[in-house]
């Protein structure tokens, strides 16, 4: 399903810029938001909590901007320390 979402918005930017020429250009512009919004490679991976240590999982389609918004997000783990955090908390219960 993921994979149908570009589809899905590149069609419904070719519809609305037929059906509105006048508002072809703000409808792209438009676009342009929504996909900078709903990009996998904007937020680089998510955590994978409950390994001894840092692992960030990406898309299987990410590109390099992708990869290095995940090596930033391990290096903030790091630099935050949010793995013994998470075992100091979880050990005071």
């Amino acid at each position: 399903m993921e994979g149908m979402a570009p589809g899905i918005i590149t069609g419904l930017v070719r519809e609305l810029a037929a059906a509105l020429p006048a508002q072809a250009e703000d409808v792209r512009q438009a676009a342009q938001g929504i996909r900078r919004r709903y990009d996998f490679n904007e937020y680089g991976g998510a955590p994978l909590l409950g390994v001894g240590g840092i692992c960030m999982i990406c898309h299987g389609a990410s590109n390099f901007r992708g990869i290095k918004y995940a090596v930033r997000g391990a290096k903030e783990f790091a630099r935050r320390r949010v793995n013994e955090r998470i075992v100091q908390r979880l050990s005071q219960t």
